[in-house]
């Protein structure tokens, strides 16, 4: 860790670099600059920090301390929204406590001595296979559901309620909607 942090190399791109604290943790610059794909992901035309980037840093951090290839999150709450101004890199961190299981994802103030602001917590570890769930039966899904709509059609409904997913977040093709 001591050579990483000394040569400045990022263990991923949400993750950032390895700090010489006495807890793992992790620091990022998070901007639209380096990652433009962040800009897709809009609330009412402001950039929104995804909650799929809280779980990817905290599994990609489990998996730099493990080697291992995959990760269990659990008990994750989102605290406060990440938003990333345009032209402006916001410094994150994720810190491990000592037993590597808790998180914490928290954005540093540009004033010296401000308190971070805590965005996501929750526990992490590394996975390990115990039992296959049974598979989802789709169909039975599908026949629970009153509404249908195609991926455009979807976006267009989040769209007016103040979502703007551009083209790097326009994953889903159809969308079932019902109870239970």
């Amino acid at each position: 860790p001591v050579a990483q942090v000394r040569l400045g190399r990022m263990d991923h791109p949400l993750l950032g670099r390895r700090l010489a604290n006495a807890e793992p943790t992790w620091q990022v610059q998070l901007d639209t600059g380096r990652l433009p794909y962040l800009a897709d992901h809009r609330i009412q035309d402001n950039v929104l920090f995804p909650a799929a980037g809280y779980l990817e840093m905290a599994t990609q951090a489990v998996r730099a301390l493990t080697a291992g290839t995959g990760a269990a999150l659990a008990d994750l709450e989102l605290r406060r929204a990440l938003f990333l101004p345009d032209g402006e890199a916001s410094t994150v961190q994720l810190s491990l406590t000592g037993d590597g299981a808790a998180f914490t994802i928290a954005s540093l103030g540009g004033d010296r001595g401000a308190e971070p602001t805590v965005h996501a917590t929750g526990v992490v570890r590394a996975s390990q296979r115990l039992h296959t769930a049974a598979a989802l039966d789709r169909a039975a899904v599908r026949e629970r559901c009153q509404l249908a709509l195609a991926g455009p059609d979807c976006y267009t409904a989040l769209a007016d309620l103040g979502y703007q997913y551009g083209p790097a977040f326009h994953g889903i093709e159809r969308v079932w909607i019902g109870a239970g």
